[in-house]
């Protein structure tokens, strides 16, 4: 009995040294940073434990170095986490068990702050007020880092904080100027808003605005400054003045040439500048006093005419009478429409010239001369007159009182003149009779030129003693 109780004693004991090594689950955690910025980066996590430990993330922005590992004390791992694209906060846990014990810490990330700003990219030169939208998850203050001089912020008393309103002064410079607004948050975002105002577009004149001309023909330049170009129209004037090209340094320098007034009037042009957008900015009044002199003008000074006979007429200008000179030839007649007498006023009138037909073996020419009835002024036309070209030219002298003119044959009309020889000239046509006065023993000598002839053939040979051809 007494040997029973001490086994049972044993037993109790070895029981209790059994309980006494089953060890309590120890775990403690910690971090050195729970609060990440948008940007994200990395953080580290103590912990002891005298059993295996695991650690997990609920988020996949927020990465374990290490998943588990074994009984230790002060144990250290790191985690990552990424950065925060979006516009709102954002938290993740991280878990970590060791037997039966389990320990879970937040991780709180900020926001991504964003701004943006939509508005106008050009206003007019005029007063205006421009509006930008604003769109951000947080606030904002305003800069307005560029055109402070001419931009002010207006409070707007609008539900929508996000509107912002800033009025702009006139643009009364000649360029355009440029406005630079920063929206900047708390966290260093910023948002620019740029716009350019247009100038105020204008051309002026340099110097004066009116000019006055004697009756010579001359040169007008006229000067101007412009900030978007400029251009000179003649609206009134443009017979007498034209525009000139001009390669001069000077912008925008206007050059016209002024014709000689030739009527005892005065008068008057008017030149318009126009900004390139087609504004009429500014006039200048050019002025020319009358003509004092005599003015005779013709439309041309030289003809040239055709073998066959013709007329040709010639517009004449002048402002004071005017005569024609008798032609020194006598295959040309020419006469003036109206010989006016001097007015003192500008007149028109018309040279008529008629020429005969050459039948010469030479082109011939000669010179009309007009001239004003007071001041003595000329002015020459020179007429000019082409020859027949390919002239047959044959001659035979007729002892007969009775002739028949030679047939001629070509393949185009045959074109002539026969002398009789008796001062009895006609134009020439196949079978032409001819009758003389008898002449002694003297012959006739008879004359014939045509052109395009291809053959003579003579009727009759009596009374021809003699025959001569040659070609022209």
């Amino acid at each position: 009995m007494r040997k029973r109780r001490q086994v049972l004693l044993l037993l109790f004991g070895l029981g209790l040294q059994i309980l006494s090594c089953v060890k309590e689950p120890i775990l403690t955690v910690s971090v050195d940073r729970d609060m990440f910025g948008f940007a994200g980066g990395s953080g580290k996590l103590t912990l002891s434990a005298n059993n295996e430990w695991y650690i997990s993330s609920s988020e996949p922005w927020l990465t374990m170095a290490d998943k588990q590992g074994a009984a230790a004390e002060n144990a250290t791992t790191r985690f990552t986490v990424a950065a925060n694209d979006t516009p709102e906060q954002r938290t993740a846990t991280i878990t970590v068990t060791s037997a039966t014990l389990t320990q879970v810490i937040t991780i709180t990330q900020e926001q991504h702050d964003r701004i943006s700003v939509e508005g106008p990219q050009t206003v007019g030169p005029q007063e205006n007020t421009i509006v930008f939208s604003v769109s951000t998850n947080t606030t904002y203050a305003i800069d307005i880092a560029e055109g402070s001089s001419w931009i002010t912020h207006v409070d707007s008393k609008a539900l929508d904080q996000h509107y912002e309103s800033f009025s702009i002064t006139a643009n009364d410079s000649y360029g355009d100027r440029s406005g630079r607004i920063v929206f900047r948050t708390p966290g260093g975002e910023v948002a620019v808003a740029e716009f350019l105002q247009s100038q105020n577009d204008a051309a002026f004149l340099e110097g004066q605005a009116d000019y006055t001309f004697d009756y010579h023909a001359g040169n007008l330049t006229i000067s101007a400054k412009s900030n978007v170009g400029c251009s000179a129209h003649i609206i009134q004037g443009g017979e007498w003045i034209h525009a000139l090209d001009t390669k001069a340094l000077i912008d925008y320098a206007f050059s016209f040439s002024l014709d000689e007034n030739p009527t005892f009037e005065d008068r008057t042009g008017i030149i318009r500048l126009e900004t390139t957008g087609g504004d009429a900015v500014d006039e200048v009044t050019v002025l020319q006093t009358k003509n004092t002199e005599p003015y005779l003008t013709v439309q041309t000074d030289e003809i040239q005419m055709e073998p066959q006979e013709g007329v040709i007429d010639i517009a004449i200008s002048s402002n004071a009478g005017i005569k024609l000179l008798p032609p020194d030839v006598d295959w040309l007649e020419a006469s003036l429409e109206e010989a006016y007498p001097s007015t003192m006023t500008t007149e028109e009138t018309v040279l008529h010239i008629e020429v005969k037909e050459n039948l010469g073996y030479q082109p011939r020419q000669t010179t009309l001369v007009l001239q004003t009835l007071e001041g003595g002024l000329k002015t020459h036309v020179h007429v000019k007159q082409d020859n027949y070209e390919g002239l047959l030219h044959f001659c035979y002298w007729h002892y007969s009182i009775s002739a028949i003119a030679p047939l001629i044959g070509s393949s185009d009309d045959v074109f002539g003149i026969i002398d009789w020889g008796d001062s009895n000239v006609e134009r020439y046509s196949p079978g032409l009779k001819h009758s003389y006065t008898p002449n002694g023993d003297t012959p006739f000598r008879v004359v014939i030129r045509v052109t395009d002839a291809d053959e003579v053939t003579f009727p009759s040979i009596g009374g021809i003693s003699e025959l001569d051809f040659w070609e022209l």
